[in-house]
C-alpha cells in the first residue's frame, strides 16, 4: 500500500480539482496538467498529484456548454465551494489568474477609478478564501490582449477575469477562449456567445432611473452621451433611456457617441453636440461621469447654470466634483467592489464545478445618488 498523503480526508460528495490542489499544495493549474497530461511537472510533484487523485478519486469531468447557470445550479456551487474551503483544511493556496485590464483610449482616468474599485473587491473574495492570485497583467492597447490568449493556450493559469476587454460579442474571440478551455469572466462587457461568463452592473436599470429621475422634474426633452452604439454598457443604457422616454410619452433625442473623435478635439466635439441639443429643447442630459466632467463647463461657458437651466445624470459615479462651484454629480451608483467579489466568485464557482458550470451571466443592482447637477425643469410645476 502506498503512503497515504497528509491532509486527504475520505468525503462523500464528489472531489474537486481544488481538493487535489489543496492537498498537494500545488496550484489547480498544475494538478490540470498532470491529468490531462498537457505540460511538465516535475516528477516529485507529478508522484504527489497522482497519490492525492487516488486516493480522493478524483475524476476530471469533459467541458460542456451551457447558456447560463440556474439559481439552483448556482446554490450547489456555493454550497460545495462553502464545504471544500472548510475552516480546519484551508490553507493560502495558489491560483493562476490572469486579470486582464484594457483601458479604452482617451478615457483611461474615469475606467482606471472603477478598475482600481473592483480589483480591491476581487482581492478581498480571493483573501477570504485564502487565494492568492499569482498573476495580474494590465495591457496598456487592446491590441495587447494577445497577451490573455498567449496565457490560455499554454495552458498554465487556471482562469481569467476580463476587465475592459471590449471583445465579449467577437464570435472569433470567444472561438480563441473557449478553444483554451480556460474559464473566464467578463466584467463591464456581457458576452453574447454561449458558455462564457460575466458580471455587470445593471447598465439597462440604471438609465432608466437616471430618465427617471429627469423626467419627475419636469424636464420633457433629455439628451443621450455614450461611447459608441456597439459597446454593450452604452447599448444596454440607450435601451433604458428609449423605453422610458417612450412610456413617458417624451421625444427620444438622437444620441451622441464620442468614439472616433481625434484625440484633443473632444471638448469641441462636445462643444457642437450640446449647443445642437440646447437648440432643440434639451434641458436634461445622460452621460458618463468623465463626459459631465468635461460638458458642464461648456454649459456653463453658454451662460447655461447648471442645474438651473441644465440637469445633468452622470452613470458612473465615480465622485467627481464638476464645472465652476465643484458640484457634487447625481449619478448612477453601484458597488464596484461588490462587483469584484461577484465576479471572482462566479470564477471560482465555474472552476470548483469541475465542468458541470461552464457560464453564469450575474448582474448586480444600481441605485440612484442624488447629488447637485439636477433640479426642477424652469417652468415644471411642483406636486
Amino acid at each position: 500500500m502506498s503512503d497515504e498523503v497528509a491532509g486527504v480526508e475520505a468525503s462523500p460528495r464528489r472531489a474537486t480539482i481544488l481538493d487535489v490542489a489543496r492537498a498537494a499544495d500545488v496550484a489547480p493549474s498544475t494538478v490540470s496538467l498532470v491529468t490531462n497530461g498537457t505540460g511538465y511537472v516535475s516528477e516529485e510533484k507529478r508522484r504527489v498529484i497522482e497519490e492525492v487523485v487516488r486516493q480522493v478519486g478524483y475524476r476530471p469531468r469533459g467541458r460542456r456548454k451551457t447558456t447560463s447557470a440556474t439559481p439552483a445550479t448556482r446554490s450547489a456551487s456555493r454550497s460545495s465551494a462553502s464545504s471544500s474551503a472548510s475552516p480546519s483544511s484551508a490553507q493560502t493556496r495558489t491560483l493562476d489568474v490572469v486579470v486582464l485590464y484594457v483601458p479604452m483610449r482617451g478615457r483611461a482616468g474615469a475606467i482606471t477609478a472603477t478598475v482600481v474599485s473592483v480589483l480591491e473587491g476581487a482581492n478581498t473574495a480571493f483573501a477570504a478564501r485564502q487565494i492568492r492570485p499569482s498573476l495580474i497583467a494590465a495591457a496598456d492597447h487592446i491590441d495587447d490582449d494577445a497577451i490573455l490568449l498567449s496565457h490560455l493556450r499554454s495552458r498554465q493559469i487556471d482562469g481569467a477575469i476580463l476587465m475592459g476587454v471590449g471583445r465579449g460579442s467577437d464570435p472569433g474571440y470567444i472561438q480563441h477562449l473557449d478553444a483554451a478551455n480556460v474559464p473566464c469572466v467578463f466584467v463591464g462587457h456581457r458576452a453574447t456567445e454561449q458558455g462564457v461568463s460575466s458580471v455587470n452592473a445593471d447598465f439597462f436599470r440604471g438609465s432608466v432611473l437616471a430618465a427617471e429621475h429627469l423626467q419627475g422634474l419636469g424636464h420633457q426633452r433629455i439628451g443621450f452621451v455614450g461611447f459608441s452604439e456597439a459597446h454593450w454598457p452604452t447599448a444596454e443604457r440607450l435601451r433604458g433611456y428609449q423605453q422610458t422616454l417612450k412610456q413617458h410619452g417624451l421625444p427620444v433625442d438622437e444620441p451622441y457617441y464620442t468614439h472616433g473623435v481625434k484625440a484633443g478635439q473632444h471638448e469641441e466635439a462636445m462643444s457642437a453636440y450640446l449647443r445642437s441639443a440646447l437648440d432643440r429643447g434639451c434641458t436634461g442630459f445622460l452621460m458618463g461621469d468623465f463626459y459631465a466632467e468635461l460638458a458642464v463647463p461648456i454649459l456653463e461657458g453658454f451662460g447655461c447654470d447648471v442645474p438651473g437651466d441644465v440637469s445633468i445624470v452622470g452613470f458612473d459615479h465615480l465622485g467627481h466634483k464638476v464645472g465652476r462651484r465643484s458640484l457634487a454629480l447625481t449619478s448612477v451608483a453601484y458597488d464596484k467592489p461588490f462587483l469584484g467579489v461577484t465576479a471572482v466568485q462566479t470564477l471560482l464557482e465555474i472552476i470548483e464545478s469541475d465542468g458541470r458550470l461552464t457560464a453564469a451571466n450575474k448582474t448586480i443592482g444600481v441605485n440612484l445618488y442624488q447629488g447637485a447637477t439636477t433640479a426642477a425643469a424652469a417652468g415644471a410645476s411642483q406636486s
